[in-house]
């Protein structure tokens, strides 16, 4: 008996040596070329991404020292329906968004202050982010292989500097018919901050900018014609009404460029202390690791801003007519293409429209979106063409909509889908063929959906996305795992004559799951929802889906056969965490019109 204790005894010991002799196996952290040789001494700049602070801390903090204002935030933000705010209501949100990116930056600041701590005597800080877990760092090797051991980090990268470059009204106003929520509605902006990102500022000295108001960063900074142009187109005013701006009594601030690598986030982070509800880059950005078409580094950086701070960015898709210029590839962003309206004179001529040719819209690799979302007029601003002057007018009609709705400032997955949802009219035509039709709802019983890869969901139109949010035709689902499939029923009257168009939106979770501080637990990003859009009819066929397998939007259009209550389905077909803020909205009209 002791013999047979001795050998399993002896066997024991051999087999935990031989799993001790097994090499162990970890994902390392240093991206791309930082992982293979080098001198520990060398220095190199990298970006860091760290875990994320903790939004459950951050929103306790919140209530406990702001309780009339989190308890609007909360409410405005977990509301499902639609809601109508007072001007008291709508100022004291604009101070709780205010304080809650405060707050933010508090934690990201200590955060990232005592990360940086822990390196003081090996690293040169070149960028602390104060709104998300990142740092730009000038540093050796051999602080690398410390911080790759290091529990608080995410990833690290190389850093090249990105630089902002350039991208490549009067008819805009009739195309979109802004000019009719501005003039006839009175929705002009007020109570909105537009941030706008250039290497450049607006000349303010110009005539159609001598009434707005303009904030710059830089006193200095140089001024160009281009920045001039989609100031005009924002927040403009001239001698004829016709030619305003979108939303003249909204205030801009211009953040410009001083030439420094670290200008863009630093730019971006300006613009969040002056808490602007929405970001317009009419631009592009340069930089060794960022490439057209794709989701790099700084799309991913931009979506994850945009979820934690409640701000709108709006991208133009760029002028090379193929791949979509960084930051458009974020999922988070509304990227805007080109139409050239052609010989044109009113909005409901959209069969003379065609697609700029500059207007790029291509994409590449498995993890996309698709781009882009719209399209507005781009053509003869000024003299000058450019997906850089349709951009402009989406951030101006989402400036309508939050002057009207301000709940909106704090309903990304909302705006989303009401923009594209009310993008009815198309150029570039999906599944029969004919140009600028509106799709019968034939081609969505084929499981066709409403997307174009050349102009996203169809043209701008903001008289009809102010329409949907009047008529209350929009829902703001918060969906938990179990929650699956989501069923929302609405009443539709039998119409030969009637489209109805559905639109879903939703964003892309870009922050670290919690705890952030827990060395034992696992801490991955979150990953991208893949939902499907149905709708059913009053008998329970199917009446219309929309399946993409790429993208955070779907979209069906089709006439109802039958009066009656009609369910909205979403389906989880995988990648969903936690709980997503998932946007519904519906757009109804008469044969497009």
């Amino acid at each position: 008996m002791i013999r047979k204790v001795e050998c399993w005894l002896l066997m024991l010991v051999l087999l935990v040596a031989s799993f001790r002799l097994i090499p162990t196996v970890k994902a390392t952290k240093l991206l791309g070329d930082l992982s293979g040789e080098h001198c520990d001494d060398e220095l190199v700049e990298v970006m860091v991404f760290l875990r994320d602070v903790s939004s459950e801390k951050v929103m306790t903090t919140f209530a406990e020292r702001y309780p009339e204002e989190s308890e609007l935030y909360t409410y405005v933000k977990e509301s499902e329906e639609s809601l109508s705010l007072d001007e008291a209501e709508g100022l004291l949100l604009q101070e709780a968004i205010s304080h809650k990116r405060d707050i933010y930056c508090e934690y990201y600041d200590t955060w990232n202050g005592e990360f940086l701590k822990t390196y003081d005597n090996q690293v040169e800080c070149l960028f602390q982010s104060s709104f998300s877990p990142m740092l730009i760092l000038r540093t050796d090797y051999s602080a690398l292989d410390e911080m790759e051991k290091d529990n608080r980090v995410e990833w690290i990268t190389r850093f090249y500097g990105a630089e902002v470059v350039d991208d490549g009204l009067d008819d805009a106003n009739v195309f979109t018919r802004a000019n009719y929520v501005r003039d006839s509605c009175g929705n002009r902006g007020s109570g909105v901050k537009i941030g706008m990102i250039e290497s450049s500022v607006p000349n303010t000295a110009d005539s159609y900018l001598s009434s707005a108001t303009i904030h710059k960063r830089y006193a200095s900074a140089a001024t160009s014609t281009h920045a001039t142009t989609v100031a005009r187109i924002m927040v403009g005013t001239s001698a004829s009404d016709n030619n305003d701006g979108f939303a003249p009594d909204a205030e801009l601030y211009c953040c410009g460029s001083t030439g420094n690598p670290t200008d863009f986030y630093d730019g971006v982070e300006w613009l969040l202390r002056q808490y602007v509800n929405v970001i317009n880059m009419s631009m592009r950005i340069s930089s060794a690791y960022t490439s057209d078409g794709v989701y790099d580094i700084v799309s991913r950086w931009v979506d994850h801003i945009a979820v934690n701070h409640d701000v709108h960015f709006v991208k133009s898709a760029g002028n090379s007519g193929g791949m979509i210029s960084p930051p458009g590839m974020a999922y988070n962003i509304m990227t805007v293409g080109a139409f050239d309206p052609v010989t044109a004179t009113a909005w409901n001529q959209f069969n003379l429209f065609s697609l700029a040719s500059f207007s790029s819209y291509d994409e590449s690799g498995t993890d996309r979106a698709e781009k882009p979302n719209l399209v507005a007029d781009g053509m003869n601003f000024w003299g000058m063409d450019g997906t850089s002057f349709a951009a402009p007018q989406v951030t101006g009609t989402i400036a309508q909509l939050c002057s009207y709705q301000p709940n909106l400032k704090t309903k990304q997955t909302i705006v989303g889908a009401v923009l594209m949802a009310s993008a009815a009219h198309k150029i570039d035509a999906l599944g029969n063929g004919s140009v600028g039709d509106i799709f019968a709802s034939s081609v969505q019983l084929a499981g066709t959906t409403q997307i174009s890869d050349k102009e996203g969901a169809g043209i701008l139109d903001s008289r009809w996305a102010r329409d949907i949010v009047v008529s209350g035709k929009y829902w703001n689902p918060i969906v938990y795992d179990a929650g699956f499939p989501y069923n929302r029923t609405v009443s539709l009257s039998a119409n030969a004559n009637t489209v109805v168009r559905i639109c879903i939106f939703w964003l892309r979770q870009n922050s670290v799951s919690e705890p952030h501080n827990d060395p034992n637990v696992s801490v991955t990003t979150a990953s991208m929802s893949n939902l499907d859009l149905y709708v059913y009819g009053p008998n329970g066929s199917e009446v219309a889906k929309s399946t993409t397998a790429k993208g955070n939007f779907e979209i069906v259009q089709f006439t109802p056969q039958t009066s009656g209550n009609y369910t909205i389905q979403i389906k989880d077909l995988g990648g969903h965490t936690g709980k997503d803020y998932i946007g519904i909205a519906m757009w109804t009209g008469t044969n497009g019109q």
